[in-house]
């Protein structure tokens, strides 16, 4: 049975300076040049103020959510609400990478965030259905399921998916459902971690505004 695993991560943002201050941009993309990629993105993350990060997949400019102390966490905030109100903020971008024995097959898209766990959730349920999910970006994953077994496509007309994101992939309902609960617990140390940096900066439930309702 493939072994599967759901790993959150974060696209971090960044400030436009420390795109100016980093160098030329690799040529072609991360999925074609991942060490290019990975190494001019650590550059981009260091003049960001960001400590030591690993992109997964390399290069791709996501990370695990494991990965960030509380330095980290704190500069990600900062970055992400800008000028904004903390509480008028969507969740902290990323989502959550698919991982079958140890291979990525699906990456987080455009504009996704860490609030698509209930979408992930949602398919792993043992139901028959037919339906979209990871709504929070774009383009936007089909999954479809006999109960058992879940089908995901990445098919759009519209707009075409990037990074690892499989025409047609499938896995058993239980194999994800077992590996939700490893995503839980890792979401679950994240948001510890946040509502460390909210009881600091004088904030209650930062995590149900950066990630989802856990509880």
């Amino acid at each position: 049975m493939t072994e599967i695993q759901l790993i959150p991560v974060l696209e971090i943002p960044h400030p436009v300076e420390a795109w100016k201050t980093s160098g030329q941009r690799p040529l072609g993309n991360w999925c074609k040049h991942p060490q290019e990629w990975e190494i001019y993105l650590t550059k981009v993350n260091v003049n960001s103020g960001y400590g030591e990060l690993h992109g997964y997949p390399l290069g791709s400019g996501l990370y695990p959510v494991s990965q960030f102390s509380s330095r980290d966490i704190s500069r990600v905030i900062e970055l992400h609400v800008d000028d904004l109100v903390l509480e008028d903020c969507c969740a902290l971008f990323g989502g959550f990478v698919l991982v079958g024995d140890g291979q990525p097959i699906f990456v987080p898209q455009c504009c996704s965030t860490l609030a698509d766990i209930s979408s992930w959730e949602s398919i792993a349920r043992s139901e028959v259905f037919s339906n979209y999910f990871c709504l929070e970006g774009h383009p936007t994953p089909q999954a479809t399921s006999n109960g058992e077994s879940i089908q995901i496509c990445c098919i759009d007309e519209g707009e075409a998916f990037f990074g690892p994101a499989p025409k047609g992939y499938s896995l058993s309902r239980s194999s994800l459902a077992e590996a939700l609960t490893q995503t839980h617990q890792s979401l679950k140390e994240f948001s510890n971690k946040l509502e460390g940096w909210g009881s600091a900066n004088g904030y209650a439930e930062v995590s149900k505004i950066l990630i989802y309702d856990l509880s």
